[in-house]
């Protein structure tokens, strides 16, 4: 299809598994393809996903009362905010450097500030290139759970400062894609794979915890974007149909095209297209979004 002017597409199957662009069709079969459109902005019921971020200031936004560390949950289909996860409820002071939610109904978070948490053993410390997972037995404005210890970055290359994880998102494979505060030199087979801070490394694990594994590479070379190579990326979500990567940055921007704040999340198609998925500031919230999920 044509994807429509203010539309995202969010999906495209087929009913014998074939892609939309490449059917496998055989005589007298009958292919069944459906293509599910996601509004972009709007909010009050035009916007067809909720959108969950974290911010790095106390405030109020659509009367729900939030401190910073805590994820927010904006309902585009109603319009309304909420607390998805409260974070003092579980020991966390310090504002999120970034999150993913996982198909689990876990959380994978990355802190501001190196912290101590509760796990079902005893407790562990948190470092600033480390991911701990949250499994929850509640969630809402009474957050209960425990964490355990994910990713382990100075494991697999990461111990320098600016080698802090800035931006995380989760792919469905389970590939972490990481962007940290300044240059990341990591480990590649023989030799060393560098990143900066517009940029999105790929870590694929083959065990996680304690004693950390897998392969790195480089999932996303900000630089080749028009105006995104003097930019800091903050949080990042991956869209698992479509493959675009939303993004929030840390200035006012204009990355290809596509102007916005330290409000607005911005997409970016493989080919490096770049349009504004929603702009938060429009919904009531004050602070920069330092973290980002989407359910389309």
């Amino acid at each position: 299809e044509t994807v429509p002017t203010g539309w995202t597409q969010a999906s495209a199957t087929c009913s014998d598994g074939s892609p939309p662009n490449a059917i496998n069709l055989s005589s007298g079969e009958t292919v069944t393809c459906t293509f599910v459109n996601q509004k972009q902005g709007g909010g009050g019921g035009d916007l067809e996903a909720t959108v969950y971020v974290t911010t790095t200031l106390d405030g109020v936004v659509g009367g729900v009362t939030y401190s910073k560390g805590d994820i927010l949950a904006f309902n585009g289909r109603t319009g309304q905010w909420s607390i998805y996860f409260d974070a003092s409820d579980v020991g966390i002071n310090n504002a999120l450097n970034d999150f993913a939610l996982a198909p689990d109904g876990s959380l994978l978070i990355a802190i501001s500030g190196r912290t101590t948490l509760q796990s079902a053993g005893g407790s562990f410390k948190l470092q600033l290139w480390d991911i701990a997972r949250f499994v929850p037995t509640r969630l809402g404005d009474d957050t209960a759970g425990v964490f355990e210890l994910y990713f382990d970055g100075s494991d697999v290359g990461l111990s320098q400062s600016a080698e802090k994880i800035d931006a995380l998102a989760l792919k469905q494979d389970g590939t972490l894609l990481i962007s940290t505060y300044g240059t990341a030199a990591v480990p590649s087979g023989a030799t060393s794979l560098r990143a900066q801070d517009e940029d999105l490394l790929a870590f694929k694990p083959t065990t996680v915890g304690g004693n950390t594994q897998g392969v790195w590479s480089l999932a996303f070379d900000g630089s080749v974007v028009p105006g995104l190579g003097v930019e800091d990326v903050t949080s990042a979500w991956h869209h698992p149909a479509t493959g675009e990567l939303y993004l929030t940055l840390t200035n006012n921007f204009s990355v290809n095209g596509a102007s916005g704040a330290a409000l607005s999340v911005l997409a970016v198609k493989s080919n490096g297209g770049a349009s504004i998925f929603w702009n938060a500031a429009d919904e009531g919230l004050t602070g920069p979004i330092t973290g980002l999920h989407v359910t389309p």
